[in-house]
């Protein structure tokens, strides 16, 4: 027996008049093994069309000569359904195709030389209207049961598909046209046209960062994992929210209490540990870490302090652009009221109120009435002047000065010029302090260029640009 290469159009037996059915059975389009699957965008479909089962009648008149099976050029789209899923030929991965080496193709046992062979697609207009494929024998009929192949389509599922559709065998003239089989006595055996139902879910799209989670709903997978990047839950909304990744997911807003994620599940039960900043390793290669604590304090928290206070950050920004929230920033909070809570009173000390251009001058930054500090940063800023600037050239903390803040107590120090910036940390929840009378925080060194003239304002501000003290210097 041949092989037969899809495409190639001989006339198929003759169109014959069809009689009253003798039986009534089923021809069907299957994915695998199934006449109903669910599909995604962008999917192709292999759709294999089988003769579901073929009863004997009398004279074995189930013995078949020619077929011909059609499907449409598009799926019928349901109610509240959008995009398409159409048939697709390429010259690459050709549709529809006849492989007559499948095993249970209807003429792989036949025993002539020659098989009539048919096809068209809905890209061959000149063939036909809908794809299809036909074949037939001359004299050699055969006698069929379950599962015969027929042959093989393939439609693409569009991207924005969504809904339930449906690809239906295309019924037509008998022994010319839509779905047949033609039996040995050249009537055609009647038979139930069955159809491929390709369901494309909606349900939940939960799109994760370190810092947030977010749910959209009623969106296909496709949709969910291409176009927004998240994690696919079919026919599910955002009732609820979506499941926790990160103990950042389950901020309740209350610094006290920590937040985890436990198996998709928020435990804000636990006590929050000072210095507990980041959790979880993300991205060891890019030093990342989950924002907000995991119940220790570990390294990784003093690398995601001195970053932060560095102007970078273990922990990626949270989607509304804002930076990740972790327990050292109490220090710099982000209104007036938490800062003075924090702070205190702070004023700036200077050796002198007046300088000359080119000098180097000092000053001191002390804190009073403050409760509770267990860290502390701030920067420094100079405005004014009638011309030149005045440059922080030096930041540094006198540590030995009994009037040091954290004096006889373990810390974590981190200066950094570019910034003009000073930060210090107790590295125990029991070194918090508190204190009425000026505590000393650290000095820092300011050079008048060359021209400087006029009065400057040298003010100590946080990281939100919040002012907590200001003090007048005038260069002569």
């Amino acid at each position: 027996m041949n092989a037969f290469v899809p495409k190639t159009r001989i006339a198929v037996v003759a169109a014959m008049i069809c009689s009253v059915p003798l039986m009534a059975d089923t021809i069907e389009p299957r994915v695998g093994s199934s006449t109903s699957i669910t599909a995604r965008g962008k999917d192709i479909l292999t759709v294999d069309v089988y003769i579901d089962s073929l009863t004997s009648g009398p004279n074995n008149d189930d013995d078949i000569k020619a077929f011909r099976v059609t499907l449409p050029c598009s799926a019928t789209v349901g109610t509240g359904g959008a995009g398409t899923i159409e048939f697709v030929d390429t010259m690459t991965d050709p549709s529809p195709v006849l492989d007559a080496m499948n095993t249970d193709y209807i003429f792989y046992n036949s025993s002539e030389d020659t098989i009539t062979l048919d096809s068209g697609s809905c890209q061959s207009t000149m063939l036909a209207d809908f794809p299809f494929v036909a074949a037939g024998v001359t004299t050699d009929v055969v006698d069929t049961g379950t599962d015969v192949f027929l042959g093989t389509f393939r439609f693409e599922v569009s991207d924005d598909a969504a809904g339930t559709f449906t690809i239906a065998l295309q019924s037509g003239t008998c022994g010319t046209d839509g779905t047949f089989l033609q039996r040995k006595d050249n009537l055609c055996h009647t038979v139930t046209l069955g159809s491929l139902t390709v369901t494309v879910p909606t349900g939940r799209c939960c799109v994760s960062n370190p810092c947030d989670v977010t749910c959209t709903a009623d969106v296909t997978e496709y949709h969910c994992e291409e176009t927004l990047g998240g994690v696919f839950t079919a026919s599910t909304n955002c009732t609820g929210g979506c499941p926790c990744e990160w103990g950042s997911h389950c901020d309740d807003g209350d610094q006290c209490t920590l937040d985890l994620c436990s198996s998709g599940t928020c435990d804000n039960t636990g006590s929050a540990v000072w210095g507990d900043l980041v959790g979880a390793t993300i991205d060891a290669a890019n030093n990342l870490f989950e924002c907000g604590g995991n119940g220790q304090v570990q390294t990784a928290d003093t690398l995601a302090c001195i970053s932060a206070f560095g102007g970078t950050h273990n922990c990626e920004p949270c989607d509304n652009g804002s930076e990740c929230s972790s327990n050292f920033t109490e220090a710099t909070a982000e209104n007036a009221e938490a800062n003075v809570a924090q702070y205190g009173k702070l004023t700036i000390k200077g050796q002198q109120r007046a300088g000359s251009p080119g000098g180097l001058h000092y000053f001191d930054v002390y804190a009073q009435g403050f409760v509770n500090s267990g860290n502390y940063s701030f920067l420094v800023e100079s405005t004014g002047g009638r011309s030149g600037a005045l440059d922080v050239e030096k930041l540094y903390v006198d540590q030995l000065r009994e009037d040091y803040i954290f004096h006889d107590q373990g810390t974590i120090l981190v200066t950094n010029l570019a910034r003009s910036q000073i930060t210090s940390i107790a590295t125990r929840e029991d070194q918090k302090v508190s204190s009425q009378r000026n505590a000393y925080l650290g000095t820092f060194g300011v050079r008048a260029s060359d021209n400087a003239k006029g009065e400057f304002q040298l003010a100590i501000v946080d990281q939100h640009g919040f002012v907590l003290a200001a003090e007048t210097f005038e260069v002569r």
